[in-house]
């Protein structure tokens, strides 16, 4: 089980429970390099949010291949991952990578919706790491995504046809 969370300042966050029953956690500040390839708008917290979802998979699922079930507290970046699209192109760029890197390491993912308070990740994602030494989860060096907020144009080249993509939620209505 995989939960990733993120805050508006780009602070990013990422823990699992391991199938041992063991527990990791790692964090991340989003690039300030980055930022100009993001779009200008209010608030950036779904793309730091898709973030933290990347380095999610890439430090701890991808490695090991696993069937992973991963939680998340934002709906919006939820309905990127699960559909692998947003209409705004700089998420669907990350959601496309996030999606692109899962299929070439044949990862199947469950994406779920899961509040804030219940997030394992949200104390790590604002520095609060109480819970992280009470289950004794060990902090690990972060895996961040290696593309450079990719074009469009090159998702659309790439084959896909590993990614499996499972809704657990069905019947819930994204806008």
């Amino acid at each position: 089980v995989v939960y990733s969370d993120a805050r508006g300042h780009g602070a990013c966050a990422a823990v699992i429970v391991h199938p041992s029953g063991r527990a990791f956690f790692c964090r991340h500040q989003f690039p300030k390099a980055r930022l100009n390839r993001l779009k200008n708008r209010m608030t950036q917290v779904t793309a730091f949010e898709l973030w933290a979802a990347a380095m999610a998979l890439l430090t701890f699922v991808i490695p090991e291949n696993l069937v992973v079930r991963h939680f998340i507290d934002n709906k919006a970046a939820l309905s990127c991952l699960v559909r692998a699209y947003s209409s705004q192109r700089d998420l669907n760029n990350i959601a496309g990578g996030v999606m692109h890197k899962c299929s070439l390491a044949v990862v199947s993912a469950f994406f779920d919706f899961v509040r804030s308070k219940d997030n394992l990740a949200d104390g790590p994602s604002r520095g609060v790491l109480d819970l992280m030494k009470k289950i004794r989860a060990h902090e690990v060096a972060p895996i961040f995504p290696d593309w450079d907020i990719v074009s469009l144009d090159w998702l659309l080249e790439q084959e896909l046809s590993n990614v499996v993509v499972f809704l657990p939620f069905v019947g819930h209505k994204f806008n």
